[in-house]
């Protein structure tokens, strides 16, 4: 496969490593992949495949309290973009916060329910409440997969309403995974 794209000289710094990002969020993800040429800020698919959204790769967060749900989510989405786990709900806002702090937010968060110290629900809920608070309407929100041994239509409904985008019933496989990533609009 050969893409070739165009990006502006600030876009990417050195490709695979230190990646400079920039403000401009978007929902369109582009698979390709990406080496600077030297032709004016094109960059080509001799080098490496990386998940670009706006110029730059994609960033998600695995939150579950299961080391073992984590290890295979993480091994699942790695190939779209960075990954990073929180073991926790406190550690999942932390990162969150952090990662906006640093202007490098997560396009999608994967969020187990049951977990120690807050549960799925309450760090949704305090997501969407500083994204409503702190960006500008419908910009630059995470994208949340909630994950859960629950099949109770109240805590899928409550999911919903709290602002998930899909909700993946446990066991997690790759199979589930990647058609969620594909109908959020994400390719390897």
């Amino acid at each position: 496969m050969l893409v070739s794209k165009s990006f502006p000289d600030h876009a990417l710094s050195s490709p695979g490593r230190n990646w400079q990002r920039y403000p401009a969020r978007g929902h369109e993800a582009v698979s390709c992949i990406v080496e600077k040429t030297g032709q004016g800020g094109r960059y080509n698919s001799d080098s490496f495949l990386v998940n670009i959204i706006n110029g730059y790769p994609m960033k998600i967060l695995i939150v579950d309290d299961d080391m073992a749900n984590c290890q295979l989510i993480n091994h699942i989405v790695k190939s779209y973009g960075s990954t990073d786990i929180a073991a926790n709900g406190a550690e999942a806002i932390g990162s969150f916060k952090k990662a906006h702090e640093e202007k490098e937010p997560f396009d999608v968060i994967f969020l187990d329910i049951m977990m120690p110290e807050k549960d799925g629900h309450e760090v949704l809920k305090e997501m969407r409440e500083w994204e409503n608070k702190n960006l500008p309407f419908g910009k630059g929100e995470a994208k949340v997969v909630m994950i859960s041994a629950l099949d109770s239509r109240s805590h899928i409904l409550s999911s919903f309403k709290e602002g998930c985008e899909y909700y993946l019933l446990k066991p997690v496989s790759s199979d589930k995974v990647e058609t969620v990533m594909e109908e959020m609009g994400y390719t390897r």
